[in-house]
């Protein structure tokens, strides 16, 4: 394991434990604040972390870790574009398309989550 993924384990590590010891306080909303902060950095680090497992072609891992940056935080359109080029690259273009259409919408502007888009929904109807 690069020593680049083993400093983001043990930052995702950090930050589940921060995000525990919030959730387990009083739901006021300063300590909503907080949480939602840290749902999103942490949805970063996974989002992170998995482009470095992408980079090593261990596909499984980085689509597990898009999808937990995705459950943290559901409005981040990179982790679905990412997790839905792991889909394209594995043939499966019709998660590919979902995820794909779900960056779009997230981030309508964004040429490239667009594009992404219509190439694979055009290979979904060719397969």
């Amino acid at each position: 394991m690069s020593e680049s993924i083993t400093q983001l384990s043990q930052s995702i590590d950090e930050c589940i434990h921060e995000l525990d010891s919030l959730r387990q306080l009083s739901q006021s909303d300063q300590n909503q604040h907080k949480i939602n902060s840290l749902c999103n950095s942490l949805a970063i680090l996974y989002n992170n972390r998995g482009f470095l497992y992408y980079k090593d072609i261990e596909f499984n891992l980085a689509a597990d870790d898009y999808t937990r940056a995705i459950q943290s935080d559901p409005s981040l359109g990179i982790a679905f574009y990412n997790r839905a080029t792991i889909h394209y690259r594995m043939n499966n273009f019709a998660k590919a398309c979902e995820d794909f259409k779900i960056a779009t919408e997230l981030d309508p502007k964004n040429c490239e989550f667009q594009l992404a888009f219509e190439q694979s929904c055009q290979q979904f109807n060719n397969w």
